[in-house]
C-alpha cells in the first residue's frame, strides 16, 4: 500500500514539475473536461487537472535476471476508450504490481489504475478524441519500479 501511495505521489510531483512553466488557458477558450473512470480491476483512480506534455519518456527494462514484461494498449476509434492489457513475458513471475497512468490530450492525468500481473489482465480508461499518452510502471518483487511502457495512442 505504501509503495502504491509513493508511486502515485511521485507521478503527481513529476507531472507538476513538468508543468511548472506552463500557464494560461487552452487556445480554444474552453476548460478541459474531467473524466469519470469507468473500470479498474482493483484499486481506485485519481484524476488530476494539469497540463503535461504528451511526449513519451524512454522505457526501462528490468534487469535480465528478472526478465521483461509485455504490455499492449489500444484505443477504440468510436468510444475513445483506452484498453491496457498485460500480455505476460519472462518477468511475469517477478512482477508484483502494474500501475497505469493516462495523460489525456485535454491535459488531464488519470492514474492509479492497478492491474494484476496476470496474463489477460485489463483496465479500461476513458480517452479523448485526440492523442493520449499511456504509461505503465511495473514494480518487481525486488521492490524496484520500472517504466515498462510509455507511448502515444493517436486519436481519430
Amino acid at each position: 500500500m505504501t509503495i502504491k501511495y509513493l508511486l502515485s505521489v511521485m507521478a503527481v510531483l513529476v507531472a507538476l514539475s513538468l508543468t511548472a512553466a506552463c500557464t494560461g488557458t487552452p487556445d480554444n477558450g474552453t476548460a478541459p473536461a474531467t473524466p469519470t473512470p469507468t473500470q479498474t480491476t482493483q484499486g481506485t483512480a485519481t484524476t488530476v487537472q494539469t497540463v503535461v506534455p504528451l511526449t513519451p519518456q524512454p522505457t526501462e527494462m528490468p534487469p535480465s535476471n528478472l526478465g521483461e514484461v509485455d504490455i499492449q494498449a489500444q484505443k477504440d476509434p468510436v468510444s475513445n476508450e483506452i484498453s491496457v492489457i498485460f500480455r505476460g513475458g519472462k518477468g511475469q513471475s517477478w512482477t508484483r504490481d502494474l500501475n497505469v497512468t493516462v495523460v489525456r490530450s485535454d491535459g488531464t492525468i488519470v492514474n492509479n489504475y492497478d492491474m494484476e500481473p496476470r496474463i489477460g489482465s485489463e483496465v479500461d480508461i476513458p480517452g479523448t478524441r485526440g492523442d493520449d499518452r499511456v504509461i505503465v510502471i511495473a514494480t518487481m518483487s525486488t521492490g524496484n519500479s520500472y517504466r515498462v511502457y510509455d507511448t502515444i495512442l493517436r486519436g481519430r
